[in-house]
Order: structure tokens, then C-alpha cells, then sequence
């Protein structure tokens, strides 16, 4: 896993931003931190598990740790419809 802080650069396609406004808040931050662990080089194997602790979405997203297991576990199931 690739290290994610405050200063990681998550690069997309601009044709993507909208998608990216009409998503809700906790989606959108789990979705960000999945994308920032991947490496660009090598190609994503099927079935590959990203994993976003509930530590580090806490740290990375300025919000106390109760709230950010709440979110991450919301993000999760609304990534998940």
C-alpha cells in the first residue's frame, strides 16, 4: 500500500468532477482514499481489497474517531448502491 497523507495527489479525468459533486461527503472521502493507495504503474489484479482505516480517515480528515468509523462505514454502503 501506497503511503496516503494530507499532501497525496489524487489525479482523474475532469469528465469525472461531476459525479464526483453529486456524491455524498463520506462517499466521496472513502472513494478519494481507496484511489490514493493505488499506483498508477502497474495494472489494478481483479479482485484486489483496499483497505481505509477508520484510524486514518480520522487523521486525514481532521474528524474525531466515532465520527469517522460512522462515515467510513456509511461511505462504504453508499459506494456500495
Amino acid at each position: 500500500m501506497l503511503t496516503v497523507t494530507k499532501k497525496t495527489k489524487i489525479r482523474h479525468r475532469n469528465g469525472i468532477n461531476q459525479t464526483f459533486a453529486s456524491m455524498p461527503l463520506p462517499a466521496r472521502r472513502t472513494l478519494f482514499l481507496i484511489m490514493a493507495q493505488i499506483d498508477t504503474k502497474p495494472l489494478i489484479e481483479e479482485g484486489r481489497i483496499f483497505e481505509v482505516s477508520e484510524k486514518s480517515y480520522s487523521k486525514l480528515c481532521g474528524i474525531d474517531i466515532d465520527t469517522a468509523y460512522e462515515q467510513l462505514k456509511k461511505g462504504a454502503e453508499q459506494l456500495h448502491e
